[in-house]
């Protein structure tokens, strides 16, 4: 990979590094490092081999494998990479048997750490009933999954526009970083998949 490519598809958002690595030519997989330990996170991996080339790449002593939802095109490489790196795999509670090689799972509120970088939970049940999102306060970045893109939402699966609204009793859980991740719903920016491939659906 070209070092322009390389630069273009990593950041580093208040000391946590963000991998983005293509998969299925249209969607991203993310390795997230934390830059002070070295610890790191695979988050919404379809195939396993360029992430396991990334890691050797980048040195990264992957700790977590997060999903946001349990869609093939985000978690069919869980188990292979779990079993790879010794690492759990987190989920929403409700997505427990469907989703590949989940050890853990998640509910709103709950937090999760890759290294001294630390994660909240929402329980964003749009795209499918079991979606969650994971919000980096200190390094401003999130991770939404099929759920929110920089043009709008996601398709609607096994849910409904009434479930994403805020419970007006938890509003200061479901707020954003202010400054727009690079991380955030990268898919935006993707370019078609080659001629003659399609990717995995649903999405």
């Amino acid at each position: 990979m070209g070092s322009s490519l390389r630069e273009l598809l990593s950041c580093s958002p208040m000391g946590l590094r963000v991998e983005r690595i293509p998969t299925f030519g249209d969607n991203y997989t993310y390795l997230i490092v934390c830059e002070d330990t070295g610890e790191a996170a695979i988050v919404d991996a379809p195939e396993d081999a360029g992430v396991i080339r990334r890691v050797e790449e980048t040195g990264a002593n992957v700790v977590k494998i997060l999903s946001t939802h349990h869609h093939p095109d985000h978690s069919m490489a869980n188990p292979k990479l779990a079993e790879k790196y010794g690492a759990p795999v987190l989920g929403h509670a409700s997505d427990s048997g469907r989703l590949p090689g989940q050890t853990d799972g998640l509910e709103e509120g709950d937090t999760v750490t890759v290294g001294n970088q630390t994660a909240r939970v929402l329980f964003i049940p749009a795209h499918t009933a079991g979606h969650i999102a994971y919000v980096f306060d200190e390094a401003e970045a999130v991770f939404s999954g099929d759920t929110l893109f920089a043009g709008g939402c996601g398709r609607l699966f096994t849910s409904t526009p009434r479930a994403t609204s805020p419970s007006p009793s938890t509003p200061s859980r479901r707020t954003l970083p202010r400054r727009k991740s690079s991380s955030a719903s990268a898919r935006s920016a993707r370019t078609p998949p080659p001629t003659g491939t399609t990717p995995p659906r649903p999405r």
